[in-house]
């Protein structure tokens, strides 16, 4: 029961954000992102928001990493951390 839940909240999280981006209300996509807390739906919609908020994009992917940091003790963690700071660093997020 909690599973099913947990797959509609998902569901009509993702509709949800896929009506703001057809409707081009990137501000509000995310802000869902943001108050979701959720850095594998901001990997689904970096390309789309990265064109119109880049420093807010880079902001999440800088604070993620400093918490993940924080939290990590062991070298698989941090090497899955260092892939986001190589997004981080690209061109295109600086």
């Amino acid at each position: 029961m909690q599973k099913e839940y947990e797959q509609e909240l998902q569901y009509q999280v993702f509709e949800c954000m896929q009506r703001n981006i057809e409707e081009n209300l990137f501000e509000r996509l995310l802000q869902e992102i943001q108050k979701n807390n959720s850095i594998y739906t901001l990997d689904q919609y970096e390309k789309v928001l990265k064109k119109h908020l880049p420093n807010e994009v880079r902001d999440m992917y800088v604070q993620y990493v400093k918490n993940g940091a924080a939290r990590t003790a062991d070298r698989k963690a941090y090497k899955y951390l260092m892939s986001y700071l190589k997004k981080i660093t690209k061109e295109d997020l600086l």
